[in-house]
């Protein structure tokens, strides 16, 4: 069993499949299926993952920060990307669903690992915002 941390969960993973990557439809138009690619980077970035989280999860509500460096001059849209990130955490029980995801953001940087990700647990005061529990109102750190 793991347990629910206070503290930020940080991630460096491959670079994610495209939401338009995700699935294939069956054949004669029966069913929508987890491509082989998506399979693919499931796994391995499960595999990643489930080391540097450590027996860790955040239980609640949560915000989450993603970097990501291009791996072509491509436009891309930054946000496309999030599905895959997001599901990924659920699978592995990282977080309970990505239905308390309170805060995300994505954003193109220049160097670092492909995919780097912070995961932080959030809290709610009344009728306040739901806020960080690490870094106030705002997640760069």
């Amino acid at each position: 069993m793991t347990e629910p941390a206070i503290v930020p969960l940080y991630f460096e993973l491959m670079f994610p499949p495209t939401v338009n990557n995700l699935f294939v439809n069956g054949k004669g138009g029966k069913g929508r299926f987890t491509s082989p690619a998506y399979k693919a980077w499931k796994e391995a970035a499960g595999t990643l993952a489930k080391t540097q989280a450590k027996g860790k999860r955040i239980a609640g509500p949560y915000a989450m920060e993603v970097r990501l460096v291009r791996p072509d001059g491509r436009r891309r849209d930054a946000s496309n990307y999030l599905k895959a990130i997001e599901d990924l955490f659920v699978w592995l029980g990282v977080v309970d669903d990505d239905s308390e995801c309170q805060f995300v953001s994505a954003e193109w940087v220049k160097s670092g690992p492909p995919c780097f990700v912070a995961i932080r647990p959030c809290l709610r005061w009344g009728g306040s915002p739901w806020i960080s529990v690490q870094q106030g109102n705002g997640l760069t750190e």
